[in-house]
């Protein structure tokens, strides 16, 4: 099976726990969440930002090898198939919403505005493209995912740089690129728990899901040697 997984981690100081699930629970009150099987628009707001332990400062500048924002531990993993189709059929079932949902299926549902056939379409950097419900199961809301893209390469690469209800800082690299019996499919993830006691959970479970992903993957286009 041509699927490989790599993973690393790195700490820092965090946020008081107790202060972090207070203001979660506040941020669950505040939120409106889609009826039915639509999405819907739901209320605007800046992010307030829990105090520190021990008063840190929330000045760590993001650089290369360190997370940006309160230093939290962060969880770090790549996934890879090679799969026999080419390049350019992948990529547009990557960055359109029933082929995001084909990958997560059955685990996972995940909202989308009316009408949208392209995620990419229009994106400018830093700049939120649409907020998403995670449904578990296609149900149950579990999270949401604030989707916003960092750099596009069409029919390449695009990098996401969001951040979820659970998650601080959510990075979500894809490559596409061509090999001589298809592509290779390639999932980078970068994740920093709002949460920092829950990381030891997050790990198994993110990682979990994208092995799902490429597993679907696989079975969608079929998979070929190196």
């Amino acid at each position: 099976m041509n699927v490989a997984v790599e993973e690393g981690r790195s700490k820092g100081p965090c946020v008081d726990r107790g202060a972090r699930v207070d203001w979660l629970l506040r941020r669950l009150k505040s939120e409106k969440l889609p009826a039915g099987n639509t999405w819907t628009t739901l209320s605007e707001f800046e992010l307030e930002e829990p105090p520190l332990r021990g008063g840190q400062r929330r000045d760590v500048e993001e650089s290369e090898g360190h997370s940006p924002g309160w230093g939290c531990p962060v969880g770090e993993f790549v996934v890879s198939s090679i799969l026999s189709a080419k390049p350019d059929a992948v990529w547009r079932h990557a960055v359109s919403p029933s082929g995001v949902n084909h990958e997560f299926r059955p685990l996972l549902r995940m909202t989308f505005p009316a009408g949208i056939a392209d995620l990419t379409a229009g994106w400018q950097p830093g700049k939120r493209v649409f907020r998403s419900w995670l449904l578990l199961g296609g149900l149950l809301p579990v999270d949401y995912d604030d989707v916003v893209f960092a750099e596009v390469e069409p029919g390449r690469r695009f990098l996401e740089r969001s951040s979820l209800l659970s998650q601080r800082v959510w990075d979500h690299e894809r490559r596409v690129e061509s090999t001589s019996a298809g592509c290779r499919v390639t999932d980078r993830v970068r994740f920093q728990p709002r949460l920092a006691w829950l990381g030891a959970l997050y790990g198994p479970l993110f990682k979990a899901v994208f092995r799902w992903r490429h597993r679907n993957l696989r079975g969608l286009f079929g998979t070929a040697s190196a």
